[in-house]
């Protein structure tokens, strides 16, 4: 697939996040999203659960690496590894795999950055560098997609000292907001500390699955 790298770095520094495109008929998509739809509808293997995580929320457990090698094969083989590495000018590794199901009703997680040191703390919260992330939110059911998460534009490169602040601007007509919806065609691939939040769930469950990088440190 011809990417056109220069406007997709560009995104990714300017807006915090891009939708990675994917060949969504490739075999290693079609496998990714048959193995997710199984779990999703309980068909889970032997030693495995879905434990909860937050409200209206869980996580497969105790390992999703372990669970299906292909899921951690999915990132570098729709190239989203190699992409990273050449934005990143260094080999990023996945740390943690998760794939994590959101369940109807209110949002499990609302506005926030994975990295953040508000006047209120005494130290800094999160990855410093801030870490990427690439997540898949498969479309399992071929219905029309739905909207999971609200990026804000550009909000990594904007940062409030004070907490209520920073998060309420998110919230007004003042900035850009992008929503993401699910999909078999693309992956979003994120800055950490961009603000965002993830949409509540109306009917069935949306499964997500999370891969976080870093570099060898």
């Amino acid at each position: 697939m011809e990417l056109n790298k220069k406007e997709l770095f560009a995104n990714l520094h300017f807006e915090g996040f891009i939708l990675y495109p994917v060949d969504s008929k490739s075999e290693i998509v079609t496998h990714c999203v048959s193995q997710i739809k199984a779990i999703s509808e309980g068909e889970i293997k032997d030693g495995y659960q879905l434990e909860k995580h937050l409200e209206f929320s869980s996580n497969l457990r105790p390992s999703v690496k372990d669970y299906d090698p292909k899921f951690e094969e999915f990132y570098s083989e729709i190239g989203v590894t190699s992409f990273l590495e050449d934005y990143l000018n260094y080999e990023p590794k996945i740390s943690t795999l998760q794939l994590r199901g959101a369940y109807s009703g209110s949002s499990y997680l609302s506005w926030h950055r994975d990295t953040h040191f508000y006047s209120n703390a005494e130290e800094p919260s999160g990855n410093i560098p801030p870490i990427f992330k690439s997540i898949f939110y498969p479309n399992l059911h071929g219905s029309d997609p739905r909207d999971t998460l609200h990026v804000s534009n550009g909000s990594h490169l904007r940062y409030f000292k004070n907490k209520n602040t920073d998060l309420l601007l998110p919230r007004t007509p003042l900035f850009k907001r992008t929503k993401v919806s699910e999909s078999n065609d693309y992956v979003l691939v994120f800055n950490t500390s961009i603000l965002h939040a993830v949409l509540p769930v109306k009917g069935l469950p949306i499964f997500r699955m999370i891969a976080s990088f870093v570099g060898d440190i």
